[in-house]
């Protein structure tokens, strides 16, 4: 996950170079958003886990 984000951000860079401010601000709202959606999806995987660890499996 990490090599994709860092090769799209390369990616990303040569397409359209940073030039302002604004740019910038624009740039860091969207990796705060996608920071936050890794989290959730983190702690949903997290949540999974903790639910199949915890399911009993019985045999007949």
């Amino acid at each position: 996950m990490v090599e994709a984000l860092i090769c799209t951000k390369y990616w990303m860079r040569r397409a359209s170079p940073i030039t302002d401010e604004e740019d910038t601000e624009e740039l860091a709202k969207l990796e705060e958003a996608l920071l936050a959606e890794m989290d959730a999806l983190n702690i949903a995987n997290a949540a999974a886990k903790s639910a199949k660890d915890k399911e009993i499996v019985t045999c007949d």
